[in-house]
């Protein structure tokens, strides 16, 4: 059942949770089943400038009987949150969309088990320069003065950690200097207690080259709100 993960097939040991038929494509992040729920893709984010094409190759699984597993409660838009896998075992829509390099790998939660099948797609999508990597989406340098031009999307960043600090509610990674006007990833306390790789625990990035991925404002300098460990990786090595 496992195959390459940039064809679309299942490399992901979650088990599915129910059957059901897409019915319908909402938008670049929905599905809507025949049994009337609506089902967020997990684990993906499609930036702007990519919806079209997400959308348009998702179309390609309306009618089709499909597994899904779900990974997390319903959002707060009662979307199931859930991978979508072809009943045959042969594909997995997730996957086929990383491999097509129409989006970024986003994880809402720590311990989902198709991260890393994902993440070696996304970056194999990477190395052909496929889709949204042939030029609308790059990978930032934590240093790099045009990162405030990605304020208000989806991005990813990478750098080196040069301390961390931490207030009642929050702990951050500091990328410079200057908190007031360097790239910053902020972390809530309760995110950083409920556990995740000991490996991208806060206190342990000092010093170490990371990759974030999520969502980047403006706040005292370019901030980036990161809510589960998955979204951090390290480039450097794990010891």
């Amino acid at each position: 059942m496992a195959a390459d993960p940039g064809s679309g097939g299942r490399d992901c040991p979650l088990a599915a949770t129910s059957a059901a038929t897409v019915a319908a494509v909402e938008d670049a992040a929905t599905l809507r089943l025949a049994d009337g729920r609506l089902l967020k893709l997990a684990g993906i984010h499609a930036p702007a400038g990519a919806e079209a094409a997400v959308a348009a190759a998702a179309a390609g699984w309306v009618g089709r009987a499909v597994e899904i597993a779900e990974i997390a409660p319903s959002d707060r838009y009662g979307r199931v949150v859930a991978h979508v896998f072809a009943d045959s075992g042969a594909g997995w829509l997730q996957s086929e969309l990383v491999g097509r390099g129409d989006v970024i790998v986003l994880p809402q939660v720590s311990d989902d088990p198709c991260l890393q099948a994902l993440l070696r797609g996304e970056a194999e999508a990477r190395s052909r320069s496929a889709g949204i990597w042939s030029g609308l989406l790059r990978i930032r340098q934590a240093d790099d003065p045009r990162l405030a031009d990605d304020v208000g999307t989806v991005g990813l960043v990478e750098g080196r950690v040069l301390s961390v600090g931490k207030t009642r509610s929050n702990t951050y990674l500091n990328f410079g200097t200057d908190w007031a006007l360097d790239f910053t990833v902020m972390i809530p306390v309760s995110d950083v207690a409920s556990g995740g790789d000991d490996n991208l625990q806060p206190s342990g990035l000092v010093g170490r080259r990371i990759r974030v991925r999520g969502s980047l404002e403006e706040w005292n300098g370019v901030l980036m709100r990161v809510r589960t460990p998955a979204q951090i990786e390290r480039l450097d090595g794990r010891n």
